[in-house]
């Protein structure tokens, strides 16, 4: 076996690693096993589609026998090792249940952050490798760093272009055309302004809770969502405004004041509620930009789950921004499951 063709089997094999690595990274960290996996989920599906790109590449590049290629194989090597790495430093992080301050940068908190930097830099460098496999093989060998790094910068701005047209697209529930009953609304939290009032983007979704509960639609409400320091959580402060305004019992409102993100409060529904509470139907309430996501997250943990928008209308500034930020969320949901 030539110098050349064994590297480039090593970089095959790499990468081959890298995606069931990232896969298993996937699950666990949301504590789901690699049986549930799927590949009709959006994420796997997009991260096996890349794989097979990068491995009809490689092998591809086998056929050239130029002695540039031979020095580009091991450097393919070295990029390889640079991408896996991060991989291994996230599953570290999980095994030793690593924790993060209670910290936020740009209102997210620090303990996704963080992984996130890590997840990005595989996936950059992964993609920064197979455009470099393809643009060797197409002849252009000492253009290929550059192009590599221009398509990585290009794909980027493509999957989130695509995610944010996707934002625009769901499968809303509609209180009008359809009577099905629920066994929970999830009202998902959101800011807490001072004296411990809901921003109007949570008094929305708040309302809308109060609206299914009282129109029959749902049998129970559970809030979700934690606090910042000095604070009331999320799920009190909503718990207070159902209870002391629309009047509904303390006995149909459920409170959970842990989650900080999204995900978290998806995961919670799949882990508490659906499989300890044996309920089997959801309707998750938060705001129309935030729905696709929710979407895929209730997907990917396999809910039986349908989503409402509260009518609370942002300004086309505030629209845009919010999207926006959903968008490059949803991204990092379907490759990283965060």
């Amino acid at each position: 076996m030539s110098y050349q063709i064994k590297n480039i089997l090593i970089v095959s094999f790499i990468a081959v690693i890298n995606t069931f690595l990232l896969f298993f990274v996937k699950y666990y960290q949301n504590n789901l096993s690699l049986v549930e996996f799927s590949i009709s989920k959006t994420g796997n599906f997009i991260s096996i589609f890349l794989l097979i790109i990068f491995i009809i590449g490689a092998f591809l590049l086998l056929k050239q026998k130029d002695s540039f290629t031979v020095v580009k194989s091991r450097m393919l090597i070295t990029f390889s090792i640079l991408y896996l790495l991060p991989i291994f430093v996230i599953i570290i992080f999980n095994f030793v249940d690593f924790k993060f301050a209670d910290e936020y940068l740009l209102g997210y908190p620090l303990k996704k952050i963080i992984p996130a930097i890590f997840f990005v830099f595989n996936q950059a460098f992964f993609l920064f490798v197979l455009f470099l496999i393809w643009f060797t093989y197409l002849g252009y060998p000492l253009l290929s760093y550059f192009f590599s790094s221009v398509a990585v910068g290009f794909t980027i701005i493509l999957f989130l272009a695509v995610s944010f047209i996707c934002t625009f697209f769901t499968s809303e529930f509609s209180l009008t055309k359809n009577q099905t009953k629920f066994d929970y609304g999830i009202i998902l939290g959101a800011a807490v302004w001072s004296k411990n009032r809901p921003s109007p983007i949570f008094s929305g979704r708040i309302e809308k809770g109060a609206e299914l509960y009282k129109k029959g639609i749902v049998e129970r409400l559970q809030l979700t969502g934690g606090n910042a320091p000095g604070e009331l959580s999320e799920a009190k402060t909503a718990f207070n405004y159902l209870n002391t305004i629309h009047k509904i019992p303390k006995t149909k409102i459920f409170i959970e004041e842990k989650t900080s993100t999204t995900n978290e409060q998806i995961r919670f529904i799949k882990n508490e509620i659906l499989e300890k509470n044996k309920a089997e139907k959801f309707l998750i309430i938060s705001d129309q930009f935030h729905l696709k996501r929710i979407e895929e997250m209730a997907d990917f943990y396999n809910l039986n789950a349908e989503v409402i928008s509260s009518n609370y209308k942002l300004n086309m500034q505030k629209s845009f921004y919010y999207r926006f930020r959903d968008c490059v969320s949803l991204v990092m949901f379907w490759f990283f499951a965060i």
